[in-house]
């Protein structure tokens, strides 16, 4: 069922705005030809292809348990590059000869009943351009993720996003090779 060269690789969630493969599209075809009109789900054994991907919704729950956070509400974005975490009061420090970072996780979305200071090591700095063409250059940092029951390093950016709907936005450098996005469910893996 694997092909390479898809427009987002096949079962790979990679560089495209679109979540979708071209394996969808042959498999609605094949439900309605049987005349289903319900959602189709796709058994484990199509999406596997030797790859252990986790199916995820666009929208899940993680856990980020280097800051003692857990049920953190998430879009998964395949669209986004990287990752950003909404975080208030950054402040920049050296510690052992190395950049940190300490930011404050705020109560804004209801994670905490209080605000939560964190300190992390400064893994480094990044150019971000906003999909309306803002550009930031924004601290990053590398944590623990966890999700369905798995767990991997990845990269997060701190800014402000109270303005967003989701204080966690999971990019496609953190799923890739990982995650298969569900775009017409959620809450897939986070039950």
């Amino acid at each position: 069922m694997y092909r390479p060269g898809g427009d987002c690789g096949a079962l790979r969630v990679r560089g495209g705005l679109r979540e979708y493969c071209w394996f969808y599209e042959n498999l609605l075809m094949r439900s309605r030809a049987v005349g289903s009109t319900s959602s189709v789900s796709l058994p484990r054994s199509e999406i596997d292809s030797g790859l252990d991907l986790l199916v995820v919704g666009w929208q899940e729950r993680v856990a980020l348990p280097e800051f003692s956070l857990e049920g953190v509400a998430c879009k998964l974005d395949s669209g986004a590059a990287i990752s950003s975490l909404h975080v208030q009061s950054l402040r920049y420090f050296r510690r052992s000869g190395w950049d940190w970072v300490r930011f404050e996780i705020g109560t804004e979305f209801g994670l905490l009943d209080s605000p939560l200071i964190c300190e992390s090591r400064l893994f480094g700095m990044k150019r971000i351009q906003s999909s309306s063409g803002h550009l930031t250059i924004r601290p990053v940092v590398e944590t623990m993720l966890s999700l369905g029951g798995f767990h991997w390093p990845v990269e997060l950016t701190l800014t402000c996003r109270k303005q967003m709907q989701f204080p966690l936005l999971v990019g496609r450098n953190a799923i890739e090779g990982r995650c298969l996005i569900d775009c017409g469910r959620t809450f897939l893996a986070s039950r």
